[in-house]
């Protein structure tokens, strides 16, 4: 059974996700409750069923090769449905509450586009996990991308003229909890490439 307080993601290295942060610290109603990350599952499994298929994980990915992601360019889809299956698991805390009041209110789901090199590195990890989580459903089509906002298209095109690519060696991949929907996600477990 799958768990919205956990997700397999990959998170950006020290030095780029700072970068990526001052931006989603702007423009993201999640920045308070995810750090930047790509998204591989969530939900996903709680924590007592994932650890018994850690060393699973660890034995397929310490197979694939590290990479070197490059954020390219901003891109984004168009407005996002109200999903009420969503939205009654969004409990925020008064001090969220009043942060996010600030955000600018929009439509257009805006992310960073992530090329790899080798290419397809990161689809390659999902397909090479995908088997070991037969219990897993995707909610939408498996589409690498990071998340920096929901903006206006006014926003959507400044941050297209401004956006200089972020590279960084990707080298893991993390299983993250949360104890409940107010909270943030921690790293709890990483699973490191072959350097």
């Amino acid at each position: 059974m799958s768990n919205r307080n956990a997700a397999l993601v990959l998170i950006p290295d020290e030095e780029s996700l700072e970068i990526i942060e001052g931006y989603r610290e702007k423009y993201d109603k999640s920045y308070y409750t995810w750090p930047g990350h790509i998204t591989f599952y969530w939900p996903f499994l709680p924590q007592k069923d994932f650890s018994k298929k850690m060393s699973q994980i660890q034995e397929i990915i310490q197979e694939i090769p590290s990479f070197t992601i490059t954020f390219t360019g901003i891109s984004y889809l168009g407005k996002q449905e109200n999903n009420n299956n969503n939205n009654k698991n969004k409990k925020r805390t008064r001090k969220n509450k009043a942060k996010k009041a600030n955000k600018p209110c929009s439509n257009l789901y805006t992310y960073l586009i992530p090329e790899c090199d080798p290419p397809n590195s990161i689809d390659l990890i999902f397909n090479s996990i995908k088997d070991l989580f037969p219990e897993i459903t995707l909610e939408k089509e498996f589409l690498p991308h990071l998340t920096i906002g929901q903006c206006d298209e006014e926003t959507v095109n400044q941050l297209e003229l401004e956006w200089e690519p972020i590279s960084y060696r990707c080298e893991s991949i993390s299983y993250i909890t949360r104890p409940s929907s107010n909270d943030r996600f921690n790293v709890m477990y990483s699973f490191y490439l072959n350097d």
